[in-house]
């Protein structure tokens, strides 16, 4: 079959137009970039109990919950966390961007509850640092301000950078993730609000697995690709006289090129389905890597793949749990909106239980008071995929287990 006769025969796959939703971009933080100011102001609506996620104040005492357990000691009057549960804060009053009564300078959250004499008020870091004795103006100036009532104090940063600052109760935002990940997971909010929620998470972990949109494409994509593998060896191989290949020219280079007819349709097909091919391109990616992989390990069922990601682990994992693996070597892709070229990420997941495998790793890469169910580490990013590392980070599991007598 001819490079012509396969184009064809992708063009007509009814698959390729089951996935028209699926191209579009449908997630409303891909089009416009998360800012502090912005984050700051999703986090504000999700505190706020009247607002339409109809949470209520769930995501506030979570919040609280969180700080009590951060800084080991109670948090106002409310001394326990079935304290903060059994409590009602239906008339908080949310607001962003709050005079501190310091010059002109602003914090990013402040919530006031009356009925429980309570004034919470969070400096959030998303990407920026505190700067110019920030917090100890904002500590002094508010805590004078609002003496009357029981005051906490938050510091929260997406980077998980240390301050000195003592009176700051320091969180990151892992809390909110699993928080967010729970809502979507269950479908707690319907509407608007559950693509809001949704689209944060999805965008901010730069993760679109709990995306319908995806999870159902994943059976087609891989029929596709199945289907029309040397089309895309054909897409991956086929170069242009500037020397740019499909994923790389622009339509000002059409215009100049010196390109047969098949060139020229094989461009529109690249640009009518980009999110489809570069997609595919990922797979035969992941293919490649597999049959290394699997060379190596010599068991399929210690493999696991979709079509944005690797899995894999040792026997003595499969022999705890043969589905939820509690440490294994994960190879996924890493959505990257800034720039043009996926980034694969390679790193060891452990699960807590057995987080003394690596307990040094994790005390180096993970600050100790991360509630988290699974720890990433030995975490690298790559611009092209191989079995070098993954291999490597396989083997040092190995040697692990071995030395922890498993």
């Amino acid at each position: 079959m001819s490079p012509e006769e396969r184009l064809n025969n992708f063009i007509a796959d009814t698959n390729l137009y089951s996935l028209k939703s699926w191209e579009q971009t449908t997630n409303v933080f891909d089009l416009i970039a998360l800012s502090e100011t912005r984050v700051s102001a999703f986090l504000a609506w999700l505190f706020n109990p009247k607002e339409s996620h109809a949470l209520l104040d769930m995501f506030l005492k979570r919040l609280l919950i969180e700080a009590m357990g951060a800084s080991s000691q109670s948090i106002s009057s409310l001394n326990s966390v079935f304290e903060i549960e059994t409590a009602c804060f239906s008339e908080a009053l949310v607001y962003t961007e709050f005079p501190t009564l310091y010059g002109q300078e602003k914090i990013d959250i402040v919530i006031i509850d009356e009925a429980n004499g309570l004034c919470i008020f969070i400096e959030n870091k998303y990407g920026s640092t505190p700067h110019n004795n920030q917090l100890n103006k904002y500590y002094e100036a508010l805590s004078n301000t609002y003496k009357d009532y029981e005051t906490v104090f938050i510091y929260l940063d997406y980077k998980d950078k240390t301050i000195a600052e003592q009176e700051w109760i320091q969180l990151n935002y892992d809390w909110i993730y699993i928080f967010l990940e729970h809502v979507v997971r269950n479908r707690m909010v319907n509407g608007p609000a559950f693509n809001i929620i949704k689209d944060f998470y999805c965008h901010s972990l730069e993760d679109y697995s709990l995306d319908p949109i995806y999870t159902n494409s994943d059976s087609v994509l891989t029929d596709l690709y199945n289907q029309h593998s040397d089309f895309i060896n054909d897409i991956r191989d086929y170069e242009y006289s500037s020397g740019k290949d499909v994923t790389e020219i622009t339509y000002t280079d059409i215009l100049n090129e010196v390109h047969t007819n098949y060139g020229y349709i094989l461009y529109k097909t690249y640009k009518t389905h980009e999110n489809v091919i570069d997609t595919l391109l990922t797979m035969s990616e992941w293919t490649n890597l597999y049959d290394h992989i699997y060379r190596e390990i010599g068991d399929s069922n210690l493999i696991n793949s979709d079509p944005t990601g690797m899995f894999f682990t040792t026997p003595q994992a499969m022999q705890i749990n043969d589905e939820d693996w509690p440490f294994h070597v994960c190879c996924t892709t890493k959505k990257n909106t800034s720039e043009r070229d996926d980034e694969y990420e390679i790193y060891l997941k452990i699960h807590k239980s057995y987080s003394y495998l690596f307990s040094k790793e994790i005390e180096e890469e993970i600050s100790d008071n991360r509630k988290r169910e699974f720890f990433r580490i030995k975490r690298l990013q790559f611009k092209e995929l191989n079995a070098s590392y993954p291999l490597f980070l396989y083997k040092l599991l190995e040697e692990r287990l071995l030395l922890n007598g498993m």
